[in-house]
């Protein structure tokens, strides 16, 4: 079995990448080898689709998997990274999502 190719990541324009970037700090204190990439403006820029940010998770998540990583995960770029995510790779499942939504 190949071995899994497994990144984290967000997408932020200029005006969220400082909330990217703390997300970022908080994300590596927990997994200081694990990958976080963030598309910023330079990577969305560059997509001839004036509503990408409505759907630019599947469009950068399907980039990824192209690129042959096999697990991805997307954290908000508002985020704060609190304690370890490693069991969110635990079972069998195709996709997973947070269930819980703010009123």
């Amino acid at each position: 079995m190949p071995k899994k190719k497994r990144a984290y990541f967000t997408v932020a324009t200029a005006n969220h990448l400082s909330y990217a970037n703390m997300m970022g700090k908080t994300f590596k204190h927990f997994h200081p080898k694990e990958e976080l990439l963030i598309f910023s403006d330079q990577a969305i820029n560059k997509v001839k689709d004036s509503e990408i940010l409505y759907r630019a998770t599947p469009f950068f998540a399907r980039q990824l998997f192209m690129e042959s990583y096999t697990e991805l995960c997307k954290i908000d770029a508002d985020s704060l990274v609190l304690g370890n995510l490693d069991h969110i790779w635990e079972g069998d499942f195709d996709a997973g999502v947070v269930y819980k939504a703010n009123p």
